[in-house]
Parts: C-alpha cells; sequence; structure tokens
C-alpha cells in the first residue's frame, strides 16, 4: 500500500532529525505542499514535478539544482533551500518564492521572470545583474547582498522589461557586492548599496585608487565567502 494517499495536500516533516524524505510517492502527489526544513537530510535534491511549495531549507543538501526544475509544468509558488551545501549554477525556475541563500551558488544571477520574493545572498555569483520581469503579485524583494557581482546598478525603465531600482522593487539589498559607483538615487532609501565600491565617498576618483579599492574589495568578499562556506 502507498505510504501517502493521493488526496494528500500538505506534508510537514519539519524540526526533527530525518537523514532522507521517506515515501517515494510523493514525487506523483498534485500540488503538494512539502516541508522537511530543519532536518539533517544529506544528497541530492529530490525532483519533485508535481509539488506546488518545497521547504529543504536547514539541511546538508549537496550538489546542485536538477535541471529538471527549470522544465516543470507547474507553477511552484515556493523554494526555499536555504543553508545547505549546494553549488554550480542556478538554473531557470518558474517560482513565486525562491530562496537559495547561504549555500555555494556560482555563476550569474539566474533568470527569474517569475519571482516576486528572490534571495539569493551569501553565495559567491558574479557577472551584472539581469533584466527582471516582475509578474503581477504588487513588486518585488530582492536580495543579492555579500556575493561578488560587479558592474553598474541600473536605474532604468525599457517598456515591459523592468530594471531592479524602479518603483516595482518594494525592497533590496545589493550590499556586500563588488558593484561600481554611481550608485542610483534609491540606493539611500530603498536599497542596501553598501560596503560596494569604496570610492563613492570621494568626489574624484583615479583609475589607480579605483583598482586598488576593487581589488581590496574583492579579497575581503573572497575571504568572507570563503569563511561562511567552511562555517
Amino acid at each position: 500500500p502507498a505510504l501517502f494517499p493521493a488526496s494528500l495536500t500538505s506534508i510537514d516533516f519539519t524540526h526533527n532529525h530525518l537523514t532522507y524524505i521517506p515515501g517515494i510517492e510523493l514525487v506523483l502527489i498534485n500540488n503538494l505542499y512539502l516541508d522537511v526544513s530543519h532536518n539533517d537530510i544529506s544528497g541530492s535534491v529530490p525532483e519533485l514535478p508535481l509539488c506546488a511549495t518545497f521547504d529543504g531549507s536547514y539541511n546538508q543538501f549537496t550538489g546542485t539544482i536538477p535541471a529538471s526544475y527549470a522544465h516543470f509544468t507547474n507553477y511552484m509558488s515556493l523554494l526555499h533551500l536555504q543553508h545547505n551545501q549546494l553549488d554550480g549554477t542556478i538554473p531557470y525556475m518558474n517560482v513565486l518564492d525562491v530562496n537559495l541563500s547561504h549555500n555555494n551558488f556560482s555563476g550569474p544571477v539566474p533568470l527569474l521572470n517569475d519571482s516576486c520574493m528572490i534571495d539569493l545572498s551569501h553565495n559567491r555569483l558574479t557577472g551584472d545583474l539581469p533584466v527582471i520581469i516582475v509578474p503581477n503579485c504588487g513588486g518585488l524583494d530582492l536580495r543579492l547582498n555579500n556575493n561578488l557581482l560587479s558592474g553598474y546598478i541600473p536605474e532604468d525603465l525599457d517598456n515591459q522589461y523592468y530594471y531592479v531600482g524602479v518603483s516595482i522593487l518594494n525592497s533590496c539589498d545589493l550590499s556586500s557586492n563588488l558593484f561600481l559607483c554611481p550608485f542610483p538615487s534609491f540606493c539611500s532609501s530603498l536599497c542596501d548599496c553598501s560596503n560596494n565600491d569604496e570610492t563613492c565617498g570621494g568626489t574624484t576618483t583615479t583609475s589607480d585608487s579605483s583598482t586598488t579599492a576593487t581589488t581590496t574589495t574583492t579579497s575581503a568578499l573572497l575571504a568572507d565567502a570563503t569563511t561562511t562556506t567552511t562555517s
């Protein structure tokens, strides 16, 4: 007999000492709300193509997010995998609320155009900020702090493509990266842009001082990322 009935809609295994997710039937339950956070589950992130939400945070998952997450036909409303030991690049995913913070992901910020809440902080993401298309959900909450992102923070609106920093932002944290001056005006109110380009406090900047500041910041961020990953 099946461990879980097909009519089940929610399972909460939180705050136990589980080392695996019981019941292979879970992958076949449609629109399941599955929470296995705060356990000792190790191994790969499971493929759950029919899940509505999956919270696997505060475990010991390793490896990458399965590429199949980019091809799920259903709309996953929540994917939380923060505080694990995941690495690799983050694929495109159709998720409303995604939290992958405190892992060891690298590469660029992925296209998460259907997300209203994005937390990718405390990883090793690099490159520029991407264009983000926000669905009709009242705005975007964005956390990209404590990464190795670089370039300039845009303050532009181009047709239906919304850049980070316009009125669609509810809140954001871009601190502790490698972004360059000048910072957009919203950095003084809506968004935390601190601990980036150390030359922003001055009126003029030479190329030598910019290089020195950037090198110093890069070393500090790398050291912080290594310390965070080790701990």
